[in-house]
Order: C-alpha cells, then structure tokens, then sequence
C-alpha cells in the first residue's frame, strides 16, 4: 500500500511539475511575441522627414544636406555653403529601436519641455507638439522630431517652425503607412 501511495504521489509530482513548466514556456514564448509585435517600429531617416528639396523652398538659399547617426538620434543638417549665407535648418529624430525604447523616447521628450520653462504647446499640428524658440518639437506615432530653425524669436520664427512642422508630419505619415 505504502509503496502504491508512493509512486501515485511520484507520478503526481511529475505531471503537476511537467504541465508547470510546459504552461510556463508557452506563456513566455507568448508574451515575447506580443511585446515583439508591440514594438515593431519602422527606421526613418530625417532627411525623408524634411527633404533638401522641402527645405529649399523655404529658405532664401540653396541648402547643403549634412547627415549624422547616433544610438539616441538621426539628424540632417541643412546650410548654405559656405556657411553663414543663411540660418541653418536641422532635424533631430528620435525613433524606438533595439537599443532605444518608446518610453526612452518619450521620457526625452518630455524632459526636453520640462527644461525649457518659456516652452510654447501647439495644438493645431494634429499631434502633440511644442515650440522653444530656435526649436519646434513634436511627437509622431511614437517618434519625437526636433527641428530647429531661423533666428531670432518672434511671429516670423514660429511661423517657419510651425511651416516646417507640418510639412514634416505630413512627410512622417507617408512614412509610416
């Protein structure tokens, strides 16, 4: 009898072990899959978001396109060559990667609004969006763009950051059909 109740609690111990670990694997195997699937993001670059050919009709000079990669941003340079015949355009993006969450990117953002206190919130770009003067900053289906532009801190200058804005979402949602 003993040794019948000793293998039934053996064999019992085995199944409740092996469907533990089984349900245990799959769960994890599942929810890598939804967190891959979550976060699957498209790479851009910034000089699709503002095109040389986008910015040269705004500025009065023809653009020179300088491009830089980091593990945190992507940014293109637009100048006039040799520098100083005109204000200098550049776009900074912020995109979740590998080693670059969504919520780092976010986080960024909002740091940057937190820092600058004379921060300006602009609501008729159809994203969430701000203008700290030489910069307009907004956030995009979870890609932060800066871009800076001009000189200067009146109407003029917000008028060109708020022209470059739109023009750049409108870019970043053909991007990122």
């Amino acid at each position: 009898m003993k040794r019948v109740l000793s293998v039934m609690l053996c064999a019992a111990l085995l199944l409740g072990a092996s469907a533990c670990g089984k349900q245990q694997n799959d769960g994890g195997r599942q929810g890598t899959q939804q967190k891959q699937e979550q976060n699957v993001y498209k790479t851009l670059d910034p000089e699709k978001i503002l095109t040389l050919e986008e910015v040269s009709q705004v500025v009065e000079y023809a653009p020179v396109e300088k491009t830089e990669k980091t593990r945190k941003k992507a940014t293109v340079l637009y100048c006039s060559e040799p520098i100083g015949k005109g204000d200098i355009i550049q776009v900074d993006l912020y995109q979740p990667s590998d080693s670059l969450s969504e919520e780092e990117v976010r986080r960024f953002y909002d740091e940057i609004q937190e820092k600058r206190t004379k921060a300006e919130a602009v609501e008729d770009l159809g994203c969430e969006a701000f203008i700290a003067i030489p910069s307009i900053h907004f956030m995009k289906g979870g890609y932060h763009v800066a871009i800076t532009a001009g000189s200067g801190g009146g109407d003029e200058q917000k008028a060109l950051l708020k022209k470059l804005a739109q023009i750049a979402i409108g870019n970043m949602d053909e991007l990122l059909q």
